[in-house]
């Protein structure tokens, strides 16, 4: 280096070089800059790299190189020369068809049936030999290469031997095998001469796999493990030619079903077998993958190449359920279609109609699951070289190869492309079937038109037509209807191909022709005889009237009927026309239609015109003639009259003869004479009659008849005088003659009415005469005596009776049997003096008949009137009563009919045995009230006094019970014995055993409740349970468990405790209490285990206690954690109550911050927080619209409630422009601190204050808080702040309740809710306040004026009490006369529905303590109800 440059001097000799100074700085400078460019930079070292990975590639590809040529069987002849046999056979099996179908070509299913049977039969011979073959190759290779492993390592004196005789069995047996192939000689040839060459190939050297260039001659042992590891290798290789023949059969099977499916699917079948679409042109190989070229087996793992196609059949099932033609006969050709492949009839069944297909669409399905089920077994049954006897000797199975079984391969192979090939097949045959279903429901209209033809006969027709249901025009339309009918069943086709399916109509043709062409044949031979009738009726008539119109009239009656049968022709020429028009259209109509007819009745037809047109010259004839015979006949009439005038004449004379009025001995004679005269009067008022019409009806003066009507009524009243006589006198002297007590009184007061009237008409009608008063003389005689003969022979007398009315006739009616008693004797007896006085006694009678009538039936209804007696608790011995109801209601009836005969005037004959009865029924009645009242405490306190816990704690009561339980089941068993409720009941001592029985148990009655109020003392929310519940803990107090039913009603969200732990047999039965569980199926642990020993009341204040201490705990940890987490994670970490409590703190907090940070940032730091509380909303939505579980959805849905109404205050507040924490519009919200002090969650609103009480709720909904819901908790509040109650008043489903329980859950504490009702007394509403009071709970009455008037009166002084003491701040009080605990946080509220009906209104001193104690408010109703009306309390409120 100089100044002037820099020279460069090199040791080989050559000449040195110059370079200037500033070239060579630049140089230098541009070598720095390259050098720091990547390229450069790293050249070296990329350079190293290069040279190292081409070595390693030459080295990793000449390493695979070698393995390749060790491992690959194709690169080893001996193996190779078996592989290619074999694959050239697998070849011939991939090329046979296992399905026989050709389109165009239908089988019916027997033909497909049979030449597939075949098909599979020689298919299995063809694999049969294609696997003896294969087993006699593989075994021939395996032998020589084991032979040449052995001449490597031994030499080749030993291995040229087995070679040799190797290439023999091979040769003589392959080329016999491939003579039973149907592809012919060629390959035989070309087999035989790759036998040939197997036998040269024994002679070469194989490279050994494991241990290639040693020699171990004499070490025989390394010589066993070389063959073992041999034999491994070439189990491999037969393996692969298992897989090999498999994936032949899998291609011919599934080749077999690609084929099938293509031809149920409508394609066709080119010459050279390969399928083309009948819709598209593309081939089948280009849409499925599939082609009948071999899978290529490319590795030893031939197992991928099964899979690849099992891929391609998966595509060739997509293609051909993508391309299955639809529509019920959108291939409906008339004719042989070229891509049908099977054919079926479509036939009538006659009994009963029916269509049906012959094959029947489930034998085309099973024969082809019998097809599919055949190539299975075909395919499966190809034996396996791998287990083939004659190889295991040359091959090892490696250890642990379950996965070598006999069908692994082949189940492998057909198990997913056999079944979605086969699902392919059976629904697109299916789909087919559809289709001809469709198709043969088109043909339903005429096997309709069969069954409806049926109907039709001649019969039936006849009918019709004599009916006028049928005319000339039916009939019409009847074979013009037929005739369709035959000519449609001829259109139809012989064959139709529907889709794939050919079907033949020819036998359903035959069997429809039949019934149309009956039809018409029915009516061809009714139609004549219709015709030939209608003719015959129409003649008749003619010719009849002909014939009477020719006869002429000789008498007026005659002249008379021949004016009615001109008139009748005249009347009847209209409906004669129109008969001779409907005569002339049937023999059209027959005419018309071709029908055979007779043709005399076709000649008669043509000629009844001419003798129609003479009965219309008759009809004149006779009209024209009519004037002249009427003349003449009504000269006769008149003289008929004349004469039947003088014969009345006569008859009057005889009839105003005096004798028929006067008194006469021989009444007889005068009753035969009137007789007489009576029948000819009858006889002349009948001539008269007929005389009269005959003149009317020839137009002449009608006869008089006045004269002889007044003639017929005087002679019939003599008829009756002397008829009458006869008999009355007859009757009253058989009465008079006849035994009293014999008569028939109801025969002779009958007879008495009617001669009453026959005489009452006699002295109308007839004159003055001596005769009718002695008649009516002698029937008021006996109408007077008639009444006391009723009252003499009234059947309700008694022997009391008779005595009085001897008393008053001065001696006794004789009434023995046989006494010769008579009215005679009764007059005698003078009875008509004394008729008052009988009518007197028979009433008395009566009357007392009747109430004996109803006492008998009292009496006897409590005969079988008996006891329900029923086994209680099926215990031997034991009994109580049943249903009562029966026996009260007849207890009930009984009374009222008793009252009523006791009030009966004419109960004095029968007093006593009233008297005894009503005395019965009343004891009865006694004893059976005391007995449901005994039955009813036993029954409540039986199963208390039978547990042995509670008889040592109450012994006295115990003892006391047992002496009524012995009493009680001794009465029953009575009963039980002889259950007759009134004996039972009246049964002497049991009314007096069963008052006492009733004192007792009231005495053991208040010793238990004295016992309970020290336990409810113990633990105070043992009030909200009814003594049964209570006193069912208490029974099983040594069970810890057994106040798991009852946890819900002691607390408001604990459903079940956890004890102990839960082991691998069962439940856990610990008494250890780990955790509280909800209804919502929450688990909260406790902080310390709580033991449940002891008694219950003590270790369930401890559960209680450790409730409040563990939620205090987990609030507290949730508020600190609620910042420093995600929030939705944060939520499902805690408890839903937690959850929501913390949450609300932190809210609060955040407003306090944003209302103290000045009136200038307030409304921005609102805003803020507005926007805040959208996005925390939005966190939730997304978290509840995820995957949760049930217990998470409802924990995050009440906190998605919670941050709703939070929302809406935010922006109450934005909207109002607060700008500070005293600001009402805050104020008035309800606000959730947490007190460092008290280390507490205090809740306020405006200047109320309250401990939040840690109650445990679960995961219990939130209601969703609305303006009036607020103004609600508000009112509440206030109140509670006062030391008062709150009364929500509305209408029922407002949510007056549902607001109070809110508000309870949103401060912590318990809220039992009470459906208030008239049963409530006021010992059931001192027990409850009594409970609140104690426990600090508080309670929602439940529609409260419901409860009596007299029992709100009371109650309305122990509220006064229970409020006066919450105001003085006591911790103690006297109520109802005992001092209780007071707890300052309960508290009562009440609901009340106004306007219902069964609602009491308060009294007044309830009004004063709702004024002065209560406080009304409107239901604020969380679901935005507007109520009718506005309450003014809330504006009197102080806040």
């Amino acid at each position: 280096m100089s100044p002037a440059g820099i020279t460069t001097y090199f040791t080989n000799g050559t000449q040195a070089e110059f370079v200037p100074l500033e070239v060579w700085y630049r140089e230098f400078v541009l070598h720095q800059q390259l050098a720091k460019l990547p390229l450069f930079r790293q050249y070296r070292r990329w350079k190293a790299l290069a040279v190292w990975r081409k070595a390693v590639h030459s080295i990793k590809f000449k390493g695979s190189a070698d393995y390749l040529v060790k491992n690959l069987f194709m690169l080893q002849p001996v193996l190779q020369e078996a592989f290619l046999s074999v694959r050239a056979s697998c070849l011939e099996v991939e090329r046979q068809q296992l399905a026989c179908t050709v389109p165009g070509q239908p089988s019916t299913l027997q033909q497909f049936t049979e030449q597939h049977a075949a098909c599979l039969q020689d298919i299995q011979q063809q694999l049969q030999a294609v696997c003896t073959e294969a087993a006699n190759t593989a075994q021939s290779a395996c032998e020589r290469s084991l032979a040449a492993l052995q001449q490597q390592l031994t030499g080749p004196s030993t291995a040229a031997a087995t070679a040799a005789a190797a290439a023999r069995r091979s040769s003589a047996g392959g080329s016999e095998n491939h003579r039973r192939l149907s592809t012919g000689g060629g390959d035989s040839d070309r087999k035989a001469g790759n036998n040939t060459s197997t036998a040269s190939a024994a002679r070469q050297v194989l490279p050994g796999a494991a241990l290639e260039g040693v020699h171990l001659a004499n070490d025989s042992f390394a010589l066993q493990a070389a063959k073992r590891t041999e034999k491994r290798r070439l189990s491999s290789f037969v393996r692969l030619l298992d897989l090999m023949m498999a994936d032949s059969v899998h291609s011919m099977v599934v080749a077999a079903l690609q084929r099938m499916l293509w031809c149920l699917q409508g394609h066709s079948i080119a010459a050279d077998g390969s399928e083309h679409s009948s819709s598209s042109s593309t081939p089948a190989a280009q849409d499925t993958g599939l082609s009948a070229q071999p899978l290529a087996i490319q590795s030893s793992r031939a197992v991928l190449a099964v899979q690849s196609s099992r891929a391609n059949v998966h595509q060739l099932i997509t293609h051909s359920a993508a391309t299955t033609p639809h529509g019920s006969l959108a291939n409906t050709v008339t004719g042989r279609s070229s891509t049908v492949v099977l054919q079926l009839e479509v036939l009538l069944n006659d009994m009963p109609d029916q269509l049906y297909l012959e094959p029947t669409g489930q034998a085309f399905i099973y024969e082809l699951d019998a097809w599919l089920r055949g190539v299975a077994a075909t395919a499966k049954g190809m034996q396996q070289l791998l287990h083939h006897p004659d190889i295991k000797p040359y091959i090892e199975l490696p250890a642990g190869s379950a996965h070598y079984s006999e069908d692994a391969d082949l189940s492998q192979s057909l198990g997913e492309n056999y079944d979605r090939l086969s699902h392919s097949l059976t629904s697109c045959l299916h789909q087919g079937l559809t289709r001809v279903e469709h198709f043969k429901a088109g043909f339903d209209i005429f096997r309709d038109m069969v069954v409806a033809n049926r109907q039709f006969g001649r019969q039936a027709l006849e009918e019709a037509v004599s009916d006028g249901l049928l005319d000339l025009q039916g009939l019409r339309g009847l074979l013009l209807g037929f005739q369709q009918q035959l000519q449609d069943v001829k259109n139809i086709p012989a064959t139709v191909s529907v889709g794939v399916l050919e079907v033949q109509l020819s036998r359903l043709v035959l069997a429809l022709t039949p019934s149309p062409q009956h039809c018409l044949s029915e009516l061809h031979a009714l139609l004549p005889k219709l015709a030939a009738s209608a003719y015959s009726t129409f003649i008749n008539r003619v010719r009849t009237y002909k014939k009477q119109l020719a006869r002429q009239p000789t008498m007026p009656e005659e002249f008379v009927t021949h004016l009615a049968l001109i008139a009748e022709v005249d009347s009847n020429r209209q409906p004669m026309d129109r008969e001779f028009d409907t005569v002339s259209s049937y023999y059209s109509l027959l005419e018309e239609f071709g029908v055979a007819t007779p043709p005399e009745e076709v000649a008669a037809a043509r000629c009844m015109d001419d003798e129609y047109a003479a009965l219309r010259d008759m009809t004149w004839a006779a009209e024209t003639a009519k004037t002249s015979h009427a003349q003449v006949f009504l000269a006769q009439l008149q003289q008929h009259a004349e004469d039947l005038a003088r014969q009345i004449d006569q008859l009057r004379e005889m009839e105003q003869g005096e004798k028929f009025l006067q008194d006469s001995p021989d009444i007889s004679c005068r009753l035969a004479e009137a007789a007489e005269m009576l029948a000819q009067v009858r006889e002349h008022q009948a001539t008269a009659a007929r005389i009269t019409g005959l003149l009317q009806q020839y137009g002449g003066d009608s006869m008089d008849t006045s004269a002889l009507e007044s003639l017929a009524e005087s002679i019939e009243l003599k008829h009756l005088l002397w008829e009458t006589q006869q008999t009355w006198g007859a009757t009253t002297s058989e009465w008079l003659q006849a035994q009293f007590f014999e008569l028939d009184v109801t025969a002779i007061h009958e007879q008495v009415e009617r001669t009453s009237w026959q005489v009452r008409r006699l002295e109308e009608g007839l004159p003055p005469n001596d005769l009718v008063p002695k008649l009516r003389a002698s029937l008021t005689q006996w109408q007077e005596l008639l009444e006391p003969v009723v009252h003499l022979r009234n059947p309700q007398l008694r022997e009391r009776h008779w005595t009085a009315v001897a008393d008053m006739l001065g001696r006794p009616v004789d009434r023995s049997p046989g006494a010769n008693t008579t009215i005679s004797t009764l007059l005698s007896m003078q009875v008509l003096d004394s008729k008052e006085r009988l009518a007197v006694i028979s009433n008395e009678a009566t009357q007392e008949a009747a109430l004996e009538a109803l006492l008998g039936q009292v009496a006897d209804r409590w005969r079988i009137v008996e006891l329900f007696v029923t086994t209680f608790k099926d215990l031997k011995g034991v009994y109580i009563l049943g249903d009562a109801d029966n026996v009260l209601q007849v207890l009930e009836d009984s009374k009222v009919t008793m009252s009523m005969i006791q009030a009966s005037r004419y109960v004095g004959g029968i007093k006593a045995e009233v008297d005894r009865l009503d005395k019965q029924l009343k004891t009865f009645s006694d004893t059976l009230q005391a007995w449901l009242a005994v039955q009813k405490g036993w029954l409540s306190l039986e199963s208390i006094f039978a547990a042995p816990d509670i008889q040592r704690q109450l012994p006295g009561e115990a003892a006391a019970f047992a002496q009524v339980d012995r009493t009680f089941k001794d009465i029953m068993r009575r009963a039980h014995d002889r259950p007759n409720a009134l004996q039972c009941g009246t049964t002497p001592g049991w009314y007096e055993s069963l008052r006492k029985c009733i004192q007792t148990l009231e005495e053991v009655q208040k010793g238990l409740e004295d016992y309970l109020e020290t336990k409810r003392v113990a633990f105070a929310r043992f009030y909200f349970l009814s003594n049964e519940e209570l006193l069912d803990i208490l029974r099983q107090h040594k069970i810890p468990q057994a106040v798991q039913p009852y946890l819900a009603k002691c607390f408001d969200g604990i459903r079940l405790l956890e004890f102990g732990r839960a082991t691998a047999e069962g439940p856990a039965q610990g008494n250890d209490i780990l955790a509280m569980l909800s209804a919502e199926g929450e688990r909260v642990a406790f902080g310390r285990t709580v033991k449940a020993r002891g008694l219950v009341e003590s270790w369930l204040t401890s559960v209680e206690a450790n409730m409040r201490l563990t939620l205090k705990a987990l609030a507290k940890k949730a508020f600190k954690d609620y910042s420093a987490a995600r929030r939705p994670g944060w939520v499902l970490s805690q408890p839903a109550q937690v959850a929501v409590l913390a949450s609300n703190i932190h809210w609060c907090q955040a407003i306090e911050r944003a209302l103290t940070g000045g009136s200038v940032i307030v409304t921005h730091e609102l805003e803020q927080l507005q926007t805040h509380c959208v996005l925390q909303l939005e966190e939730l939505t997304n978290l509840v619209r995820g995957a949760l579980n049930d217990l998470q959805r409802k924990s995050v849905v009440a906190l998605i409630t919670t941050d709703v109404h939070n929302r809406d205050v935010v922006a109450a507040l934005v909207r109002q422009q607060a700008t500070s924490v005293n600001d009402f519009a805050w104020q008035m919200q309800l606000r959730f601190q947490y007190d460092a002090d008290t280390d507490g969650i205090v809740v306020r609103q405006v200047n109320a204050r309250f401990d939040y009480g840690y109650e445990y709720l679960g995961a219990q909904p939130r209601l969703v808080v609305t303006a009036m819901t607020n103004r609600c908790y508000l009112t509440l509040t206030g109140a509670l702040n006062l030391k008062l109650g709150g009364a929500p008043t509305g209408p029922a489903g407002t949510g007056k309740t549902e607001t109070v329980k809110d508000l309870a859950k949103a401060l912590g504490v318990q809220c039992v809710v009470y459906n208030c009702g008239e049963g409530i007394d006021h010992k059931f509403m001192a027990r409850y306040f009594s409970g609140l009071a104690q426990c600090g709970a508080w309670a929602c009455f439940d529609e409260f004026n419901r409860i009596e008037l007299e029992v709100l009166s009371v109650v309305a002084q122990q509220l006064l009490e229970l409020h006066t003491a919450l105001r003085c701040g006591a911790e103690k009080m006297m109520f109802e006369g005992r001092e209780v605990a007071l707890i300052s946080t309960c508290g009562v509220f009440v609901t009340m529905n106004p306007m219902y009906a069964g609602r009491t209104e308060l009294p007044d001193n309830l009004k004063v303590r709702a004024t002065t104690c209560m406080v009304d408010c409107q239901p604020a109703l969380g679901f935005g109800v507007q109520l009718p009306y506005q309450m003014t309390t809330l504006a009197q409120q102080p806040h």
